[in-house]
């Protein structure tokens, strides 16, 4: 009883201590929609006019034309049930993270860890990615011991590798390749280029290297983006966006956080994060219901 009041007092002080910090501006607020969005990416990563939203709730790819949201919040949807060659087995629901580059689209599903892979221009299913735990690896990563403590955020990269953020107990980034001495880290030179993308001949894949996040374990780890020449994580509990640098070396063992970006107090359950074309952030939350606000536009921060 004693060790839940600590946690509480202490979780409570770092709250408050955060929302002390300068947040980053609201410019605008959007209700869309979405029963508790998880995630979401541009269609068009380079121009930037195009969202496709995801929930945790359902199984619906949600489409918004952003360059018209001044002048309506009408929403397009299309059942991932009903793309081409979908696997009749496929467990749905629990989509935690999405990913696009160009005609393709990533959905993680944290309960299963796998990665669901679409084609948008064919409407067709591609492949399933399995994430599987390598046994020398799991009493550090602690990978499915708890509940909620698997794949949130995806990256991929042109080394056939891919980067996953666990969302916590512990909080931490995870590289997974399909051979298990493939081991690449993170640097620019290794993102998708425009015309570049991860389609692997392969469908299971093993961690391979692991990075700690200086967090306290109470927080977590809820989407990871790469963006203007560093990597940001976004975390729900801490209420803030965590800048990092352009890398993560194979040599570490911990990242750095450059810097902490806060998140308004008016934001509660921040799970998915995007820049727009000027800089600026959205900010998807997890909220339940559909009389609040679920979408964000904040200020560019100061880098």
């Amino acid at each position: 009883m004693r060790y839940h009041l600590l946690s509480f007092l202490l979780l409570t002080l770092l709250s408050e201590l955060s929302w002390g910090q300068k947040s980053l501006t609201i410019l605008e607020r959007y209700q869309l929609q979405i029963d508790e969005i998880s995630g979401m990416c541009w269609i068009n990563n380079e121009e930037k006019k195009n969202l496709i939203l995801v929930s945790d709730k359902d199984n619906i790819l949600y489409f918004v034309n952003w360059e018209d949201r001044k002048h309506t919040t009408q929403i397009k949807k299309l059942s991932i049930e009903d793309f081409q060659s979908i696997p009749h087995n496929l467990e749905m629901g629990q989509w935690e993270s999405l990913y696009c580059h160009k005609h393709l689209i990533y959905l993680v599903q944290e309960s299963t860890a796998k990665i669901l892979i679409l084609n948008l221009k064919t409407y067709s299913f591609v492949k399933l990615l399995d994430l599987k735990m390598n046994p020398e690896l799991q009493d550090n990563i602690q990978w499915g011991v708890h509940l909620n403590s698997q794949a949130e955020g995806f990256l991929p990269l042109n080394t056939g590798n891919f980067i996953i953020a666990k969302e916590k107990k512990p909080a931490m980034l995870i590289e997974f390749s399909n051979n298990t001495n493939h081991i690449f880290g993170l640097t620019e030179d290794f993102l998708l280029r425009p015309n570049e993308n991860f389609i692997s001949k392969y469908q299971t894949f093993f961690p391979v290297k692991h990075w700690k996040i200086p967090l306290d374990t109470h927080f977590d780890i809820s989407e990871i983006f790469y963006e203007k020449s560093s990597l940001y994580l976004l975390s729900d509990k801490a209420n803030q966006i965590l800048q990092l640098s352009s890398s993560l070396l194979t040599s570490e063992e911990e990242i750095e956080i450059i810097k902490r970006h806060y998140l308004p107090k008016e934001i509660k359950k921040a799970e998915a994060i995007l820049f727009d074309q000027d800089g600026n952030i959205l900010i998807g939350v997890d909220e339940k219901g559909l009389q609040d606000f679920n979408l964000f536009l904040l200020k560019r921060p100061s880098f």
